[in-house]
C-alpha cells in the first residue's frame, strides 16, 4: 500500500507537468527554486481601456518608450573638496585596463570601451545575458539580462542613437563613510549628447542602486552629460517594437512597399489590413509594412495594440 504526502510549503514542484492550479498555489520561493528564475511581482502592464494619448511611432523617442525614475535625485552623495580627483573610472580597451579620475575621463574613452565585465549564461542563471544586434550601429552589443536587451531595442528604434557601449566602466566613489563601486549598464551618444544609463525593473530597485545612480548623476553633471535610470517600458509599445523589429531586414523583391506607399498617398490613413490586402501579396506585405514602420516611412499609434484595425499613415501626413 502506497501513501502520498503533500509537498511542504518550501518544497519545489516535482516537475513542470503540473496543473495550473497547482502552480498558482505553489509558494514563489519554491517555484523560483524549481524553475531557476527570479519571479517579479505581477504588474498589469497594459490596460486597453485606458485613455492613453496617441504615441505616433514616427515621432517616438527612446524616452517616450521607457519608464524612468527620479528617485535617485534625492540621494546626492557627500563630496569631499577634491572629489573629482579622488573618484575614479576604470575601463577596458584594446590596450588593456585604464583607471583615471572622473575629472580626466573623456567620453570617447567610455563609448569606445569594451565591456568591463562579461557574464556567462549557465543552467542556474537567473538573468539571460547575451548579444543583441542593433541596426543603428550595425554591431552586436552585450546585455546582462533580457530587461537590458529591451532597452537596446528601444534605443535602436530611436533615430538619434549615434553609438553605444555596454557596461562601459566601473565608477569608484565615496559615500562619506566608505568607498563604493558601481558599473553602469550602458553609455550612449544620442543626438550628440553623452548618456549614462542604468537599467533595473522597478521591483528590484534597492537603496544601494539609488545611491550608485546618484553618484553617476553627480559625475554626469560634472561633464554636462545626461543620465537615466530605466525601470520599465511602455506597453504595448515595446511589444510592437519587438514585432516590427523582427521584420526590419525584410527584402522587398516584389516592390510591395512602393504599392503600399502609393495606396496611402492616394487613400490617406488606412487600416493595416486594408493596406496589405491592396498589394495582392498580403503575407509578404505584412512583413514589408512592419519594416516601413520601423524605418519611419509610415507611422502608427504605439499606445494601441498592432492589429489589422491599426491605422497606418504616411509620416508626412501627421507631421
Amino acid at each position: 500500500m502506497s501513501t502520498s504526502t503533500a509537498p511542504t510549503a518550501d518544497a519545489p514542484p516535482a516537475g513542470l507537468g503540473l496543473s495550473l492550479r497547482t502552480l498558482q498555489q505553489t509558494p514563489t520561493p519554491a517555484l523560483e527554486a524549481a524553475l531557476g528564475v527570479r519571479l517579479l511581482p505581477s504588474v498589469l502592464r497594459y490596460d486597453p481601456t485606458r485613455g492613453l494619448a496617441p504615441l505616433w511611432s514616427a515621432d517616438a523617442t527612446w524616452l517616450d518608450l521607457c519608464e524612468t525614475t527620479t528617485a535617485h535625485h534625492d540621494h546626492a552623495p557627500v563630496r569631499a573638496a577634491r572629489w573629482p580627483d579622488a573618484w575614479s573610472v576604470t575601463y577596458n580597451d584594446a590596450e588593456g585596463e585604464h583607471t583615471v579620475s572622473v575629472r580626466e575621463v573623456e567620453p570617447t574613452d567610455l563609448i569606445d570601451a569594451d565591456p568591463i565585465r562579461n557574464s556567462t549564461w549557465h543552467a542556474n542563471s537567473r538573468a539571460r545575458a547575451g548579444l543583441h544586434f542593433m541596426a543603428s550601429t550595425e554591431r552586436l552589443h552585450w546585455h546582462e539580462s533580457l530587461f537590458e536587451r529591451e532597452l537596446l531595442i528601444t534605443l535602436d528604434f530611436d533615430e538619434g542613437l549615434n553609438d553605444l557601449a555596454s557596461q562601459p566602466f566601473t565608477l569608484t566613489w565615496h559615500d562619506g563613510s566608505a568607498w563604493k563601486s558601481h558599473t553602469p549598464d550602458f553609455a550612449a551618444v544620442i543626438d550628440g549628447e553623452m548618456w549614462i544609463i542604468n537599467v533595473r525593473p522597478a521591483p528590484l530597485v534597492k537603496p544601494q542602486l539609488l545611491a550608485n545612480a546618484a553618484a553617476t548623476r553627480t559625475v554626469c553633471a560634472l561633464h554636462d552629460w545626461r543620465e537615466a535610470l530605466v525601470v520599465g517600458y511602455q506597453q504595448p509599445a515595446l511589444t510592437i517594437l519587438k514585432t516590427i523589429g523582427a521584420a526590419r531586414r525584410t527584402a522587398d523583391l516584389a516592390g510591395v512597399g512602393g504599392l503600399m506607399l502609393d495606396f496611402l498617398a492616394e487613400r490617406g490613413p488606412s487600416r493595416f489590413g486594408q493596406v496589405v490586402a491592396a498589394t495582392g501579396a498580403p503575407a509578404l506585405a505584412r512583413a514589408v509594412l512592419q519594416r516601413l514602420i520601423w524605418e519611419r516611412e509610415v507611422t502608427i499609434d504605439l499606445s494601441r495594440l498592432l492589429t489589422d484595425e491599426t491605422v497606418v499613415a504616411l509620416t508626412e501626413v501627421l507631421a
